[in-house]
């Protein structure tokens, strides 16, 4: 039944003129019911089911259009029962009135479904609306939900790590990767621990959470962190800050490090071994003068004058000598970095002299060292060997001989803003390595900072050279700039940011006694060189002090044994037969806590330098030393 009325309503909605049709036969019918039945019953009210059928289903002038054949409609059917007079007059208003109202109700009808229709539109308008939100966010989520997926499949095999944290160290999600970093078994027992536990330094925590607050992001920050095993790594951090949140990238570049560590110690020793012809050539030189001055203070020793002479030469060979070691052993070195105030000036100058003793005689190297330069912040070891790099390329491009200067100076800031926009720094130190070599190519220019390039026959160089000099400067917030022309020579221009006001570079003066110190002390020397064990006995027994000897580690814990009582001083040198230095001064340790002990070295590893100092050592003393740095050494450590 109800499908019935709904096409029906549907036909009548689409066909006026069967609406027309039917309000006619309703209307008939209902003026032919009117007439039969005469006024007393009164069907007016029937009338109203045309005028409104066809006003609903055609509108408001075919329902006009039916009130007035309507309205027609009743008069006809009634004015039959009425017989002229106040009857009639009636009739007609009645009539009249009855089409008025015809009118009004088809009106109404009509207004009523405007409205309705308008309704009907903006329901369905609102409907649509809502249909096209609707899909539009179904398609939304479809595509977020696609989106996770494969932003969560990325960051779950990730190489490097990825986390979540709040400031307060809360570990809120860690990806696989980050969990295998850091050595943990699971994500959910690396995100138990608290994010404080990870750094070996509390105080690089605050430095990160500073910088991280100061601009809302970091990159590239380095760090030292512990995994779970108190395994060190050594990682590189790219972190945005949101609210509490912190979330971030974590990338380890503890192999990194390693291998370039390793790489900058090869580079150090290949251009080491670049002037082991010179070095060689050298203490030819300085053993030649030793030798040759002692076979004629030998012929000659009753004559005072050439005896004098002959020593005053032997000591300045020797010194000589002590100096070149001293330079290259600093030049060796393997250390941590330590970044320390240096003048620019004095670093030149050293690595000027080592230079001068072991650069072919032709070539000439000059100096020129602007005054009161400022101080800068840096590695003084890493410097040397930016400047024994630039030195050796400078060298090699001047086969046949020529000059190489050094020169310092402060750069213009306009030099600076031209050669490095945006620079951290306003004032820079500039030094300028110059030589009247071959010249590059522009083609070569651009690629000498590249590792592995190089211009040299197969074996003569690896092509690290100026790759770690590059690699230094720019450690050091500096930069490098070259100038150069074929046949016009080259000139590397090395940019240090400078630190503080102007300063002199540091005198170094030795204070000289007016009288050397002595004492009655017993002293043990520990030295496996007779000729050494026995000049050092000689000069602290002159100035009184009792002398005991060992020649080896394990006859130095014998007689410590024998006479610890009686002991105030053990001297031992650290490379010993049998038992090291090191060694011996722990067992000391063992027989006698408060034992005085002072290394002796011709070299020691930094590290391994500060370890015995901590452990109570009361100096090192650098080989070769003088009796005079014997005798007031030995006196201050007594004293302390």
């Amino acid at each position: 039944m109800a499908l019935t009325l709904t096409i029906l309503a549907e036909r009548l909605t689409h066909s006026r003129n069967l609406v027309v049709l039917l309000a006619l036969v309703q209307a008939l019918l209902v003026g032919t019911a009117d007439y039969l039945t005469g006024p007393q019953i009164g069907f007016t009210i029937f009338y109203l089911f045309p005028v409104m059928f066809s006003t609903w289903f055609s509108g408001l002038w075919v329902g006009i259009a039916v009130s007035l054949m309507c309205g027609l409609t009743w008069f006809t059917a009634n004015v039959f029962w009425h017989e002229g007079g106040t009857s009639m007059a009636f009739t007609y208003w009645n009539a009249a009135s009855r089409t008025g109202m015809f009118f009004i109700i088809a009106w109404l009808l009509s207004k009523f479904k405007a409205l309705k229709d308008d309704l009907e539109k903006k329901v369905d308008e609102r409907t649509a609306l809502l249909q096209e939100d609707l899909a539009r966010r179904t398609e939304l989520e479809r595509a977020l939900s696609a989106s996770e997926k494969v932003f969560k499949d990325l960051v779950e095999t990730a190489t490097v790590g990825v986390f979540k944290s709040d400031v307060w160290g809360e570990v809120l999600y860690v990806n696989p990767a980050m969990v295998q970093v850091f050595e943990f078994d699971s994500q959910q027992e690396m995100m138990s621990r608290n994010a404080l536990t990870y750094y070996k330094n509390i105080a690089d925590r605050e430095r990160f959470l500073d910088e991280l607050k100061k601009s809302g992001k970091v990159m590239n920050f380095e760090l030292q962190l512990l995994t779970k095993h108190l395994h060190e790594k050594t990682v590189l951090v790219s972190a945005s800050l949101e609210g509490d949140i912190i979330s971030g990238m974590v990338r380890d570049i503890t192999a990194q490090k390693a291998l370039e560590k390793r790489l900058t110690e090869i580079q150090r020793l290949e251009s080491l071994g670049t002037l082991a012809g010179g070095i060689a050539h050298d203490f030819n030189n300085i053993l030649g003068i030793i030798l040759g001055h002692a076979a004629m203070v030998e012929r000659f020793r009753t004559t005072p004058d050439r005896v004098k002479r002959g020593m005053d030469a032997i000591i300045s060979a020797a010194q000589r000598g002590s100096g070149l070691v001293r330079q290259l052993l600093t030049f060796a070195r393997k250390t941590d970095v330590i970044l320390e105030s240096a003048h620019i000036n004095t670093v030149v100058n050293d690595v000027a002299r080592l230079l001068a003793e072991t650069f072919p005689k032709n070539i000439t190297i000059t100096t020129h060292l602007a005054r009161e330069l400022p101080l800068v912040t840096a590695d003084i070891n890493q410097l040397h060997q930016v400047l024994l790099n630039l030195c050796i390329n400078a060298r090699d491009a001047m086969p046949s001989g020529g000059t190489l200067t050094l020169r310092t100076r402060l750069a213009a800031e306009e030099e600076v803003q031209t050669k490095a926009p945006g620079s951290a720094s306003q004032k820079y130190i500039v030094v300028e390595v110059k030589d009247t070599g071959t010249g590059m190519s522009e083609e070569i220019r651009r690629r000498a900072f590249e590792p592995f390039f190089t211009t040299k026959e197969r074996g003569k160089g690896t092509g690290l050279g100026l790759a770690v000099v590059y690699g230094i400067v720019q450690s050091h917030a500096g930069f490098v700039d070259i100038m150069s022309a074929p046949g016009a020579g080259t000139t590397f221009f090395v940019y240090l940011p400078a630190r503080g006001v102007a300063a002199e570079a540091e005198r170094v003066s030795e204070s000289v006694p007016e009288a050397l110190p002595s004492g009655t002390e017993t002293i043990l020397i520990v030295e496996d060189e007779e000729p050494l064990r026995e000049l050092a006995q000689s000069v602290l027994e002159a100035h009184g002090y009792n002398v005991l000897t060992a020649a080896d580690g394990e006859q130095a814990l014998e007689v410590y044994r024998q006479h610890h009582e009686a002991i105030h001083l053990v001297l031992s040198d650290l490379g010993l037969p049998k038992l090291s230095g090191y060694d011996v001064f722990q067992q000391l340790l063992h027989i006698n806590p408060f034992v005085r002990f002072m290394l002796t070295s011709g070299y020691i590893d930094p590290d391994q330098k500060a370890e015995i100092l901590a452990m109570g050592a009361k100096h090192v003393l650098q080989k070769p030393y003088t009796p005079n740095e014997l005798l007031l050494k030995v006196r201050a450590a007594l004293d302390l």
